[in-house]
């Protein structure tokens, strides 16, 4: 054990008896009679992204991670008309499964996300209960930009901005 002793007080003492000692001595307090401990470091934060909200993204496969992402960017990547990207991409959602595992991930994403999922999911007549989730989580006073994907069926119903066609000037 070590103890490390600092000074209290300075001052001078006298006393009334003219005690030599007394005059000049210096009080010491003991600091620390404790062995040196290493402090213990707080838990570590997990970054955003590999945050609990994260975590079902390690069940879906390559496949349903590139969806997402595909319907993040509301479709414009695609090279296709905005009629054959919808086909296209309901034949991907109509895979036993696949809808459900994407609703699990879908309150970690974007609004928008929720509700383009939303709007696929009712044209592809999934249950209610489910939609009923992802339309819990959208403001009702904000409409989403669907891009290519606004043709959906449903979309207005999942409050898709009304889309411009791009004209010739």
């Amino acid at each position: 054990m070590i103890a490390r002793a600092e000074p209290k007080n300075n001052r001078r003492c006298t006393s009334s008896a003219g005690d030599r000692q007394s005059r000049t001595s210096q009080v010491y307090a003991v600091t620390s009679v404790l062995p040196a401990v290493q402090p213990t470091l707080p838990e570590p934060q997990l970054p955003p992204l590999c945050a609990p909200a994260a975590l079902p993204w390690r069940s879906l496969s390559e496949t349903e991670a590139a969806l997402l992402d595909f319907l993040r960017n509301r479709g414009e990547s695609s090279e296709l008309s905005p009629e054959e990207t919808v086909g296209k991409l309901l034949g991907y959602f109509r895979e036993p499964g696949r809808f459900e595992r994407l609703c699990k991930v879908a309150q970690s994403e974007p609004p928008r996300v929720r509700a383009i999922l939303g709007a696929i999911g009712q044209e592809l007549g999934q249950p209610a209960s489910g939609l009923a989730k992802l339309q819990a989580g959208l403001n009702p006073l904000s409409r989403f930009d669907f891009g290519s994907l606004a043709v959906l069926e449903h979309s207005r119903e999942w409050q898709a901005k009304e889309r411009r066609s791009r004209e010739a000037v």
